[in-house]
């Protein structure tokens, strides 16, 4: 009998791909084209981007602690692939279907801007770009020299453990190919330094985040996994698909941008209609500069970080397609259109805003007739 000498990565790949594709998918996939996910139920994750995401979350959630903090995917969960998507399904499931047991794993954020503000009304907004449809991977990798000097002639050890993270496409954990290409890649300077007279002898990886766009799998797809699993489906009427719903083990990091408090957010529903509704005049930036510079502390009085994450989600609004984009999920949710500027009768219009955030409860009362004053003036 030969003996195995693949490492466990590649065996952990090997069992996956014959647990799950038949022949004709295997080249597809071993080029890094096609995940097995999407071979077998059409779940297609396969795409991957950086997306701005924006959660509804609270304000625990805004201290920007560890990014993998109390994440339970330190495991060397690559030794069996076949168990770590079957749970990573699981946890996708009970995140979209809002339970809680075990605990959640993901947190849940949204494609735009809409769902976060005006669908989950909670006092905290937290802003991230995300790499949809990719695990954060960390490995540690056991090399060994041929030579035990370096290029000076001093003598080092000639066993050595390299750390490298990489944030990858998770289809690429189909593929034995892909993982390799990325190990290489990831010590490039390691062996460049000992001039290539270098071998690997061990991989350890460790999957330490995942972020998916679920958004876009068909509820069908879903079930498919699930009925073959012996799993229960989703929540019936989750809408995961109308929330443009991503899913992210990543806790808030320091390049997110929050507003931290009940009145920012209020404020930024505000904004989003101003600019979505096409009221973004010369009198509207006027009013907001001075709001932003605390020229009506009386009403509102902001932090310099709130300041810029306001200004943020202004330029973020600022192209057109953006704004075309937002209304027409915002129709999606509720039903109806955000209040516009037909410029037609233009007080009927305003008064109609006003009466929306009055009806909806976007905004306090006391607080928006203090910003709406100063437009009514």
């Amino acid at each position: 009998m030969k003996p195995d000498l693949r490492s466990p990565l590649e065996r952990s790949i090997d069992k996956l791909v014959s647990t799950y594709v038949d022949s004709s998918q295997l080249e597809e996939i071993e080029r890094g084209d096609l995940s097995i996910l999407n071979a077998r139920y059409g779940i297609d994750f396969d795409n991957h981007a950086e997306h701005w995401c924006f959660r509804a979350g609270s304000a625990s959630e805004a201290e920007k602690d560890d990014q993998y903090e109390n994440v339970d995917l330190c495991v060397n969960q690559t030794k069996d692939l076949t168990q770590f998507l079957r749970v990573m399904l699981i946890d996708a499931r009970n995140a979209v279907s809002n339970w809680d047991y075990p605990r959640p794993i993901f947190e849940s954020y949204s494609k735009y801007l809409a769902p976060a503000l005006f669908k989950y009304k909670k006092n905290t907004l937290i802003i991230q770009q995300l790499p949809l449809n990719t695990v954060d991977l960390y490995a540690e990798i056991t090399c060994f020299d041929w030579i035990p000097y370096d290029r000076n002639g001093q003598d080092r050890d000639r066993n050595h453990i390299e750390d490298a993270f990489e944030i990858c496409p998770i289809k690429d954990l189909s593929s034995k190919k892909q993982m390799n290409r990325w190990v290489h890649e990831a010590i490039e300077h390691v062996f460049e330094d000992r001039r290539n007279l270098m071998t690997i002898d061990n991989v350890d990886i460790y999957i330490k985040g995942i972020t998916l766009d679920v958004s876009t799998v068909n509820r069908n797809a879903f079930d498919s996994f699930y009925t073959e699993h012996n799993l229960s489906f989703f929540k019936r009427h989750a809408s995961y698909r109308k929330d443009h719903e991503v899913l992210t083990t990543r806790k808030t990091w320091l390049d997110a941008q929050v507003l931290p408090n009940r009145k920012c957010v209020q404020f930024a529903r505000l904004i989003y209609i101003l600019k979505v509704g096409r009221w973004f005049t010369d009198q509207t930036k006027r009013i907001l500069d001075e709001l932003m510079s605390n020229t009506h502390p009386q009403i509102i009085t902001l932090e310099k970080d709130d300041v810029k994450t306001l200004h943020w989600i202004i330029t973020h609004l600022s192209p057109q397609e953006t704004c075309d984009t937002e209304r027409g999920i915002y129709y999606d949710l509720f039903g109806f259109y955000p209040p516009l500027n037909n410029n037609r009768d233009y007080q009927r219009e305003w008064n109609e805003l006003k009466h929306h955030f009055y009806k909806n409860q976007y905004i306090d009362q006391q607080f928006a007739e203090g910003l709406f004053s100063l437009w009514d003036e």
